[in-house]
């Protein structure tokens, strides 16, 4: 009885303890965190002399979205997108956009494609490179059929499609964006 008893003691003890630990460092991990994303996001942009701000979320469910600006003058924005139709799961990239829609680059951040074949997606690739200055509003964001578009990689039609599937689905989230920071006297 005894021995249940010290045992009890000492599990309460390191619950209390650990607890403690992890409210004491929880503030210096998401500060951490954070640095983090605003590097990442630092890199998708062109100017290395932008900078960032958090722009308040139009619902609670709204991930974060970030006004980019350079020397005071507003550049765009730039946001998370994601597909989960790459050829082994979800990619994840950065996407930073004009105040008119117009594609400034996009910087991805997670994917597991084949090494070697899925990288198409990486930064300075040129696959990536076709989508910079294309609008993400206007219909130039398909996969080359016949004529105009963005030219898939072979051996990486999967990725391509994905990359260009994950555009597709956040041009309604860019226009809500870009119709929300217009306001109502645009």
């Amino acid at each position: 009885m005894k021995q249940i008893a010290a045992l009890t003691m000492v599990s309460l003890i390191l619950g209390l303890g650990i607890s403690t630990l992890d409210q004491w460092t929880a503030p210096e991990i998401a500060q951490s965190q954070e640095e983090v994303r605003r590097e990442a996001i630092q890199r998708v942009l062109p100017s290395d002399a932008e900078t960032i701000t958090v722009l308040p979320p139009a619902s609670p469910a709204d991930q974060p979205i970030y006004r980019s600006s350079l020397a005071g003058k507003e550049t765009g924005f730039v946001y998370g997108i994601a597909t989960k139709e790459g050829y082994n799961g979800t990619i994840r990239a950065w996407l930073a956009i004009s105040p008119e829609g117009i594609i400034r680059g996009i910087r991805t951040f997670t994917h597991q494609e084949t090494p070697g074949i899925g990288h198409i997606v990486e930064a300075g690739e040129p696959f990536v490179s076709q989508f910079e200055g294309l609008s993400i509003l206007g219909n130039e964001i398909e996969l080359r059929e016949d004529g105009g578009g963005i030219d898939a990689v072979t051996g990486a039609t999967i990725t391509s499609r994905a990359m260009v599937d994950a555009l597709i689905k956040a041009r309604p989230m860019v226009n809500a964006l870009l119709e929300r920071e217009k306001g109502p006297n645009a």
